[in-house]
């Protein structure tokens, strides 16, 4: 008998194996030795491998080894629905929210990553060819760490792959990250309707990646001098510069 079914049988867990073909085995009951002696050609030992099913046990051969901890990617904590209240009324300057826009397959791993000041609507946008979310969240630390940190409180983000490392930027540079519920991208919704503003002038086949180097610059100053109603008409540039000049911001 195995060692690692007694390790299992001690750990409360059914002593289950499957081979490569799929099927459940029991060594116990000598349905194992019974299917090896039907088999009209019997594999050699070296070609069957086991693997546990066991849920809590990590078996190799005959030696048991303690189960890896889980990690969990968007932990409870980072739920949008404990978002403090002045985040949600878009009462307080510095908390943003985050999308990546992509394009048709023709044009690769190309990308725009949009973010948007939720209070005065100021909006960012990052052109670049790699949607890892490592380098998307290194990209981000570099861009952002210049502005005060009262201008970069939080983000909120959807659940998607490129927002898997969001923990480096709580460790680069402070900002705290929030995260929709799952297939919820509506709940940012300030980002969302930016992004249809932008469609306008970077839309689906765009080849983003050979338009000019000052392009994105100049999209983010045209979207960003719109007088817009619910800043009593000022702009985004106006109303982000009146939050950046008080004291409150320094």
């Amino acid at each position: 008998m195995p060692k690692s079914s007694t390790a299992c049988k001690k750990a409360g867990h059914p002593n289950r194996f499957r081979d490569d073909s799929g099927s459940k085995l029991e060594p116990h009951t000598g349905s194992a030795m019974r299917r090896s002696i039907s088999m009209s050609t019997p594999p050699k030992v070296s070609q069957l491998s086991w693997r546990v099913s066991c849920p809590s046990c990590a078996v190799s051969g005959s030696r048991a080894m303690p189960a890896r901890p889980a990690i969990v990617l968007f932990p409870v904590e980072t739920s949008i629905h404990n978002r403090p209240p002045e985040i949600n009324d878009r009462s307080q300057f510095g908390n943003r929210e985050g999308d990546l826009m992509i394009f048709k397959r023709a044009h690769g791993e190309a990308n725009v990553a949009t973010l948007v000041e939720c209070k005065t609507r100021y909006t960012v946008l990052l052109c670049d060819n790699d949607r890892k979310s490592r380098h998307l969240m290194n990209r981000l630390i570099h861009e952002m760490s210049p502005s005060p940190a009262a201008a970069r409180r939080s983000i909120t983000f959807d659940r998607g792959l490129e927002s898997v490392a969001w923990r480096e930027l709580e460790t680069g540079m402070g900002t705290r990250v929030w995260f929709c519920d799952p297939q919820a991208p509506w709940q940012k919704g300030t980002v969302e309707s930016m992004n249809k503003r932008i469609r306008r002038y970077l839309s689906r086949d765009s080849a983003v990646l050979q338009l000019p180097s000052n392009s994105m610059r100049m999209t983010c100053q045209r979207l960003n001098a719109i007088p817009r109603k619910c800043l009593g008409y000022r702009t985004p540039t106006e109303a982000f510069r009146d939050e950046l000049i008080r004291p409150k911001a320094l």
